[in-house]
C-alpha cells in the first residue's frame, strides 16, 4: 500500500471522500503490480470493465460494493481486508473544533 501519512482531523467530508478516493486507487493500483496483472486481465477475472478499473485508478469514481467484491475474489482477499489495509492511514474521526474550548488530539 502506498504510504498516504496520517491525515489531520479537521478534514471536512469533502475531503474525508476525496481522501478514501484517493486510497482505494492507491490500494487498487497495489494490489495489481503486486498481481503483476494488467487492468485487461484483472478485468478478465473480475468481470469488472477495464475502462472501469481505470477510472478507479485514476480517483475518476469509486467502485460500488459489487465491482469492489469482484475485484477482491480476483485478488483472492476480503473486501474487508482490501478496505482495512486501504484506509488504514486515514484518520476520519471528527474532531471538536478548538473554539469550543475542547482541545483536538493531534
Amino acid at each position: 500500500m502506498v504510504q498516504m501519512g496520517r491525515l489531520i482531523a479537521r478534514m471536512d467530508h469533502e475531503a474525508i471522500a476525496t481522501a478514501i478516493d484517493q486510497a482505494v486507487a492507491a490500494e487498487l493500483r497495489s494490489l495489481r503490480g503486486r498481481h503483476r496483472l494488467s487492468r485487461a486481465k484483472l478485468a478478465e477475472l473480475s468481470g469488472v470493465a477495464e475502462k472501469t478499473i481505470q477510472r478507479f485508478e485514476n480517483e475518476e469514481r469509486s467502485p460500488d460494493i459489487n465491482q469492489l467484491t469482484k475485484l477482491c475474489r480476483a485478488f483472492g482477499i476480503s473486501p474487508r481486508a482490501f478496505i482495512d489495509a486501504a484506509l488504514a492511514d486515514i484518520d476520519t474521526d471528527p474532531v471538536v473544533e478548538e473554539k469550543s474550548g475542547i482541545q483536538s488530539e493531534t
